[in-house]
């Protein structure tokens, strides 16, 4: 299911410059360019750790658990920017999706590595730059080595720097970057995972 909790205008180019004046509390910067995130937590690896046997006593459930922290990623971007969100759990990021993105960011753990590394590859195809965080690559770097951007540790001051590359920059780099948190963002500060923000379209 679809659920359109924003509406996207197709004609805005990846240029537009932002209308609002403020960002969102803990974000520290304002954009001067539009940019459109596809951010995507992948499907889970079948396995017992994640109890998908389980699934068909439970009902409707597709998934063991929310994806907490690309959640909370989406939150803190700018609110001058457009997101949308895809649990792939729940159904696959489209063609369209992937066309209408800038930049696609992906999180996950280490059994989502294969799906992680084919979400780059579609992004790719289509010349989105392309970034992953979360637990898997802050562990194990090298698992990565062909996205454009490694998002290494939580929340914090390599968020924000990353926040700004990507307002300074519209296309893939020549070599791989790697942004790695060395003051990281009080809890107090953090957004709420994005859940019912209304900037949001969420996949569900």
């Amino acid at each position: 299911m679809t659920v359109n909790l924003k509406p996207f205008d197709n004609q805005l180019t990846a240029t537009k410059p932002s209308t609002r004046t403020s960002a969102i509390p803990g974000s520290r910067y304002i954009p001067v360019n539009y940019r459109r995130i596809l951010c995507i937590f992948p499907k889970y690896t079948p396995s017992f750790g994640t109890f998908h046997h389980a699934y068909p006593l439970t009902g409707k459930v597709k998934a063991f658990m929310p994806p907490q922290g690309i959640l909370v990623i989406a939150a803190y971007l700018p609110q001058e920017w457009d997101v949308r969100f895809v649990d792939e759990n729940i159904k696959p990021a489209t063609l369209r999706d992937y066309r209408w993105c800038d930049v696609v960011i992906v999180s996950g753990m280490h059994i989502q590595r294969s799906q992680i590394n084919q979400i780059n590859e579609l992004a790719h195809i289509q010349g989105k730059i392309t970034i992953v965080g979360g637990p898997s690559v802050s562990g194990c770097p090298e698992y990565y080595p062909d996205f454009d951007i490694l998002s290494l540790g939580e929340l914090g001051d390599a968020t924000d720097k990353l926040i700004i590359y990507l307002d300074q920059n519209n296309q893939p780099p020549t070599q791989q970057i790697r942004f790695e948190t060395q003051e990281r963002l009080p809890l107090t500060e953090f957004p709420t995972p994005a859940y019912h923000c209304k900037r949001f379209v969420i996949l569900w």
